[in-house]
Order: C-alpha cells, then sequence, then structure tokens
C-alpha cells in the first residue's frame, strides 16, 4: 500500500505541473478597458467597437482614429487598463484592410505604477492579420504610440476590425531589468541607475543586481524591500561613474534569484546597452589683444585636440554662433569688444530619412515652383550637414532653395520675410536604382535640442533646370531618437505664391552629426584703439608734373628724367620736430601695381626733422615708363596707443611726346601750305595744337594754313 501511496503522491504531482505547463493563453483585451487619443478634432470613429470580441472579415471596417487633419504627430496612442496586474506577451493585430490604413508600426509601453515606460518597438505586417510579439510584461495598463505608417495605400486614420492582447503564461517569481535611466555620450562622470521590474504574480522582497563593463563584472547588488507585481524601482549602481573620452562601452546588467528562487522566465532578466562615448572637449583657451582701428579682428582659440570645433558668440550665454572655426575673420568693430569662443566636439555623422515611398508629386509643371515645408525638432544640440530630396527628373542640374526658421513652419508659409536661405543654386542629381534625388548642403547648420525648426524646400525654374518632388499622402512622423521629423504641406510658387496642397510629406533625408558643447564660453577681449589720423602725402616742390587725385583711376603724372616731390604730412597731433619721439615713419615702400617692389635707387626719402617734413622724390627713368607707382606711407605713434596707419599716394609715369614736323621745302607766297606731323610718343595716342604766330590756330594732325 505504501509504494501506492507513494505512486499516486508523484503521480498528483507531476499532474499539478502538468496543468501547470499548459496554462491557456487567452485574449486579455475584453477584460481592460479600451480607450484612445489623437490629436485630430474628429477624435475616434466607433471606438467602443475595438474591445468587443468581434472579428468580421477582411475587408470590414469597425473602428479607426483619425489623423487625416494634422497628420500623425507621435502623441497618438491605444491604451488597455486592467483592475490587476496581467502578464501579457504577444498582441493580434486585425486589419480592416491588407492594402491601405494600416499600422506599419509602433511602440509598447507599459505602467509601472506611477508612469508609461518603454518597452518595445514592433513592426506590423500590411496584412489582414498580423501577431507582434515581445518579451513578458505584468503591468495595469499596456499602451501603443509612436503610430508609424510607411506602408501603401492611405497613411492616416489607421483601422481595424479587433485587436487582441495575449495573455503570458502567470509565473510566481520573475525579475528583470526593464531599463537604463538614459547615459549621454557627452558627460565624463554620470550615475548609472538601472530599473528592474517585477514580472511574476508575486510580491519580490530580495532579488540579486548584476552588472559588467565591457566583460569586466563590477559586483552584484543584494536588493531587499517589498516589490510588488508589475511594479518597478530604481537602483543606483554607482553614482559617478567614469567615462573615457572616444571609448566604446558594452553595459551588461541582469538580475537572479528572485526571493532567493530560480527566476522563472530567464528571457527577461537581462539588457544589455552599447554607448560609443565621445566626451565634452575641454574648455577652450584665447588670448585677448589690441586692434588698432576700425576691423575685422582675427580671433583664435583651442582646446588642444585638432578634431575639436570652436564656435564663436556676442554673448556669455544664448544667442546663435555667427563663425566656426579655431581661426575665424570676426565682424567689423570700431570699439572694444568681447566676443567669446565655445567648444563643440561633433560625432560621427548620421542620418534619418523618413523613406522613399512616396506618390505624389506637386504639379509636374516643370517650370514651377515646387515645393514642401516640414519640422525638424532634434532631441540635442547637432550639426545639420545636408538634406537630400527625391525628385522626380534626372536632370543634370536641378536648381533650388531651401529656407530654414526658428519655430514651426505653420504660420510663416507665404511669408518670406519670416524665413532664412540656408543654400540655394543649381544640384547634382543622382540616381539608386529607378529613383533621383537632389543632395543639398546645408552649410553645418547648428540645431538646439528641445527647439522647433520649420524647413521649406522648393525646385527654381528661374535660374536652369526645373523639377518636381514626390510626396507622402500624409504628415507622419520619423525620428530615430536624435530628430523629429514631421510634415507637411506642398506649394505651388514660391512661397505658395500659387496656392497651398494637401498635407503632403516631402520624402528626404537629413544628414547630421551630434555634438558634445562644454558648457563654458571663455571670453577673447579685442580692445581697439585709435590709429593716428591726418596724415598725408602731398606735393611738395620742385613737382615737374601733374597733382591729381593720387589713386589709380586719376593718378599723378611724372616724366622721364623730371623730378616730382611729395612732402610727408605729421599725423594729427604730433609735429615734424616730435618724429622719432612721439611718431615714427615706419616705413615708405613703392610697388608697381603689378605688386612688383620700385628699387629704392628709383627714388630717394627724407626724414620730418625741425627744418621741415618728411620728403618722397622721385625722378622716373625709362625702365618704369608707362608704370603705375604706388608709394606706400606707414605711420606709428610711440605712445599711449602704439598704432599705425597707412597713406598711400599712386603716380603714373607717363611717355613725353617729342614734337616734329615737315613742310615743303619751297614756298610761294600766298601758297596754302601742308604742315606733316612727324611727332612720336613711347605709348599712347597725342592730341595737338598748332599756333601760327598770326593769330591762327589748329587743333588737326596736319593742318594747312595759308
Amino acid at each position: 500500500m505504501n509504494k501506492i501511496y507513494k505512486f499516486a503522491l508523484v503521480l498528483g504531482v507531476f499532474a499539478l505541473f502538468g496543468i501547470r505547463g499548459v496554462e491557456a493563453q487567452t485574449n486579455l483585451a475584453t477584460t481592460a478597458n479600451a480607450t484612445a487619443f489623437t490629436n485630430d478634432p474628429n477624435g475616434l470613429w466607433n471606438w467602443n467597437q475595438i474591445n468587443n470580441n468581434s472579428f468580421s472579415t477582411c475587408g470590414n471596417q469597425e473602428a479607426f482614429i483619425w489623423t487625416s487633419t494634422s497628420g500623425i504627430l507621435g502623441t497618438e496612442h491605444m491604451t488597455w487598463t486592467w483592475s490587476s496586474a496581467k502578464s501579457m506577451n504577444k498582441m493580434r493585430i486585425h486589419n480592416a484592410w491588407n492594402n491601405t490604413r494600416n499600422l506599419t508600426g509602433a511602440d509598447v509601453y507599459y505602467y509601472n505604477g506611477s508612469t508609461y515606460v518603454f518597452w518595445r518597438t514592433v513592426s506590423i505586417a500590411q496584412a489582414c492579420m498580423d501577431s507582434v510579439t515581445f518579451p513578458t510584461v505584468t503591468t495595469t495598463s499596456l499602451r501603443l504610440t509612436n503610430f508609424r505608417m510607411a506602408g501603401a495605400g492611405q497613411t492616416s486614420n489607421p483601422s481595424w476590425r479587433e485587436i487582441e492582447i495575449i495573455s503570458a503564461p502567470s509565473t510566481n517569481f520573475d525579475a528583470g531589468v526593464s531599463a537604463i535611466v538614459p547615459l549621454d555620450f557627452c558627460t565624463n562622470s554620470q550615475a548609472i541607475t538601472a530599473r528592474v521590474y517585477n514580472f511574476g504574480k508575486f510580491k519580490l522582497d530580495s532579488f540579486r543586481l548584476h552588472w559588467s563593463v565591457n566583460g569586466t563584472p563590477q559586483g552584484t547588488r543584494f536588493v531587499t524591500g517589498a516589490l510588488g507585481s508589475g511594479k518597478d524601482t530604481a537602483i543606483n549602481l554607482n553614482s559617478a561613474f567614469s567615462f573615457t573620452n572616444n571609448t566604446s562601452y558594452t553595459f551588461k546588467f541582469w538580475t537572479s534569484r528572485p526571493n532567493g528562487n530560480t527566476d522563472s522566465v530567464a528571457a527577461n532578466d537581462t539588457l544589455n546597452l552599447r554607448l560609443n562615448f565621445f566626451g565634452n572637449p575641454p574648455t577652450p583657451t584665447t588670448t585677448s589683444f589690441t586692434q588698432c582701428g576700425v576691423g575685422k579682428p582675427t580671433l583664435s582659440a583651442t582646446t588642444g585636440i585638432n578634431s575639436d570645433t570652436i564656435m564663436w558668440f556676442r554673448t556669455s550665454t544664448g544667442g546663435s554662433p555667427f563663425a566656426n572655426g579655431k581661426n575665424v575673420t570676426g565682424p567689423t568693430i570700431s570699439g572694444t569688444t568681447t566676443f567669446y569662443a565655445q567648444a563643440y566636439r561633433f560625432a560621427a555623422k548620421a542620418s534619418l530619412s523618413n523613406g522613399n515611398t512616396g506618390g505624389i508629386v506637386v504639379s509636374y509643371v516643370y517650370t514651377a515652383y515646387n515645393g514642401n515645408y516640414f519640422d525638424v525638432t532634434p532631441s540635442t544640440t547637432l550639426n545639420l550637414d545636408s538634406a537630400t530630396f527625391r525628385v522626380v527628373l534626372n536632370n543634370t542640374t536641378t536648381n533650388y532653395q531651401l529656407h530654414y526658421k526658428v519655430g514651426t513652419f505653420n504660420g510663416s508659409e507665404n511669408n518670406p520675410n519670416a524665413w532664412t536661405l540656408v543654400n540655394s543654386g543649381g544640384g547634382r542629381v543622382y540616381a539608386v536604382g529607378t529613383q533621383y534625388f537632389l543632395k543639398v548642403s546645408t552649410k553645418s547648420l547648428m540645431l538646439t535640442g528641445g527647439q522647433v525648426y520649420g524647413f521649406y524646400f522648393t525646385t527654381d525654374p528661374t535660374t536652369g533646370g526645373g523639377n518636381d518632388i514626390w510626396m507622402k499622402s500624409s504628415t507622419a512622423p520619423t525620428s530615430n531618437g536624435d530628430i523629429y521629423m514631421v510634415g507637411g504641406k506642398y506649394s505651388y510658387g514660391l512661397f505658395g505664391a500659387n496656392g497651398f496642397g494637401p498635407t503632403y510629406t516631402i520624402d528626404c533625408e537629413l544628414q547630421y552629426s551630434k555634438a558634445c558643447i562644454n558648457p563654458t564660453r571663455t571670453p577673447l577681449v579685442v580692445t581697439v584703439k585709435p590709429r593716428p589720423t591726418g596724415s598725408d602725402v602731398v606735393k611738395g616742390s620742385p613737382f615737374l608734373g601733374q597733382f591729381r587725385i593720387g589713386d589709380n583711376t586719376k593718378p599723378d603724372i611724372a616724366e622721364v628724367g623730371k623730378t616730382v616731390t611729395y612732402n610727408l604730412v605729421a599725423p594729427t597731433g604730433f609735429t615734424n620736430t616730435g618724429h622719432g619721439s612721439t611718431w615714427v615713419i615706419n616705413s615708405v615702400v613703392a610697388r608697381t601695381r603689378f605688386g612688383a617692389i620700385v628699387p629704392t635707387t628709383e627714388y630717394t626719402t627724407t626724414t620730418p626733422s625741425s627744418s621741415g617734413p618728411g620728403t618722397i622724390a622721385l625722378t622716373a627713368t625709362s625702365a618704369y615708363l608707362d608704370s603705375f607707382i604706388t608709394f606706400s606711407v606707414r605711420y606709428s605713434d610711440l605712445g599711449p596707443h602704439f598704432c599705425d596707419s597707412t597713406v598711400k599716394r599712386t603716380v603714373v609715369v607717363a611717355p613725353t611726346p617729342k614734337p616734329s614736323f615737315k613742310f615743303p621745302a619751297s614756298i610761294c607766297l600766298g601758297d596754302a601750305t601742308l604742315f606733316e606731323n612727324t611727332t612720336t610718343i613711347h605709348s599712347g595716342n597725342s592730341t595737338y595744337m598748332w599756333y601760327f604766330d598770326d593769330g591762327d590756330s589748329s587743333d588737326l594732325q596736319n593742318p594747312v594754313h595759308e
């Protein structure tokens, strides 16, 4: 009998485990309160039918969410809420149709007792029914959000016959790492915090939390305290983990031994995280300096690392950079000015594409402006390198305009003054398979994290090849965590001069680099001191030439072998006697208009003194016949400002005509006499004036006189 009883006992235990192992999976949606949200003013259509466990047949619509008015904005969601925690790992999506108005992707969030937490991203097939699975989660509320509609047919107003949420086998003890408090790739010292979720049906009193970095164990935390089913808790593993610049990190976090037991579901215990860490650049160093007079200063700063970039600002905080680079030319300043250098470190280039699936054009009129508006919101500060747009024609060149503005495009579509031109001109079209693209440089446009920017791209038929653009019939957003991009509206004519179309979104891809930014801006002070003024180069004596304006358009005129003398006037407030003690002429340099130095053997100079001003005396030789010679005289004050100024004077060595003429050897009284002009000149042309000593004259080249 004992053996029989033991057998029966073993059989009973086996039967219990057998029943436990084949626990049926059921549709939990019918026991939930199903709600939904949309920004569209039309709201929801027939939503009470989404949760009635009635499936109808493919081709029949039972419920949908309106999105066509403003397009999908990313805030729409469907939510199922239960009175007690449920375990689930699958959804069955019963679409109304298999070729239009289908969600093709979304994000799954679960409720952790205080907020909704991202769980997984799912892709949904464009079919009458598709199942999507995810690791088991135990929660009182499940949410589907961040809708994506990138399939065929209409890409707005997603519709269904029914949505099932399938239960997962309930487990007794199931803890897992559900999330890591986000880490950025810039800050060198950051807290490492893991969120552990109780996926099981029993309260947890203890568990172990392990983690490793690049395969090296970092220790184990034994965690105690009550953690209810369907709840999570944050556990700090390192309050100041030190990251090394330009290093890749692989983190692994996992739990074990919930309530001292073997974890019932090992698949959801572990979370892996990879972080390519760049690190903030060092604070830039600058050197303030003095500038003489009005001008554009050359600004320099460095971090000591060649790959870092310097952004230049006019303010210590806020504002937009006016230039970037370690050595830049600043704006024109007339007084002492403080500039600020801030160090940026850009990550490797990345991209965001909204897909090249559009099948709609603006007009098919290639002599028109065919354009589209869309908004871009970066999550962090980044450098927008370029934008690629899908066009209709494979033209050798397509002319375009790309504009942007701070803030959404909405409300500014037909106001050109609200926009800043980023780039324009002719772009080369290239082919990828049977599709054609135009890549446009955005000239390293800096976009600030969290700020919405409107963009307007249009073809431009006025300066060359026209084209048209491809668009999608929706405003479905596209995001990759770095950039949130949402359309859109098309325009016909420049800034919609000929009208606007529906809310369509252009096919495009953005290329960008995220930035690590040192928060400190280093000042650079440019102290502007006055230059000496009033100095001049004026006519002296002797001056055997013509003294005119003295520039390249109307130079003074000198002749070969004849001396022209210039006096050098002292700057205002200085005297000739003070030369060498309060001011000085640093240099006198003569150059031809082609930049060749004229040797000092061709002219003489004297310095100012108590006996008079300094001078320049030029007695031109035939070597400089027909040459323009510019004298540059540099003056400096010897205190208190120690600034200089340069005065220039230009003279041309003009050829001198050699008068000569002939007349007949024999002349009778009263005969008309021909005077043959034999004057010569080195270059150019001569004009003539004849005087016959009888009061008569002529300006003919070869006059006749009686």
